[in-house]
């Protein structure tokens, strides 16, 4: 990637403005995990925790926000909620499709694969095989010879990872979706 021109020659970014040019986009779209995912870069890239801040820091002044983000979380909070489109329902089963749109949404990771791997990733976006409950190695590579594509045991390995996580997280919501409604049936029975 190069800026278009510095005194009539072409400069390269580094990596640091590239992800910081990534961080914008993803802002743009409102993709909260391509955001989230150039943050974690950051955690461990001063130079990129640095852009990031200063990016965030001249995109909070445009939007006439306090630097103190403290004074205006209320106001943020509102503000996603308004311009962000609420969280689509997830389907009951996770299904290779999904994992698969995870690893798309993690740029890091995705750059870390090889062609064959990303080209890989892009053909199970679309499969909705469900992904076994236990993925163990030899679970894994059963399902994997089913699924008929091929990629190499490190896309696997953070195939899996994934998977594993999102069952995790969709396990915790279930439970909190759970406490919830009884929490809803608690009050309103005491209404009555």
């Amino acid at each position: 990637m190069n800026r278009p021109h510095d005194a009539g020659r072409s400069v390269s970014l580094t990596a640091a403005e590239q992800a910081a040019m990534r961080y914008l986009d993803a802002l743009e779209a409102g993709d909260i995990d391509a955001v989230e995912a150039i943050w974690a870069q950051a955690a461990v890239s001063p130079e990129l925790e640095q852009l990031l801040c200063d990016v965030s820091d001249g995109l909070a002044d445009e939007l006439g926000l306090n630097r103190d983000w403290k004074g205006d979380v209320r106001w943020l909070k509102d503000l996603v909620h308004r311009h962000f489109p609420p969280d689509q329902e997830e389907p009951a089963v996770l299904t290779a499709g999904s994992v698969a749109a995870r690893l798309q949404g993690d740029i890091a990771l995705l750059e870390g694969f090889s062609t064959s791997d990303r080209e890989a990733n892009s053909v199970l976006l679309a499969n909705t095989s469900p992904v076994p409950a236990a993925l163990g190695a030899r679970v894994l590579e059963g399902w994997v010879s089913e699924l008929g594509t091929s990629a190499s045991p490190r896309y696997w390995k953070e195939f899996r990872k994934v998977a594993v996580l999102l069952a995790m997280g969709r396990t915790q919501r279930v439970g909190e979706l759970s406490a919830a409604r009884k929490a809803t049936r608690t009050d309103k029975g005491d209404k009555q």
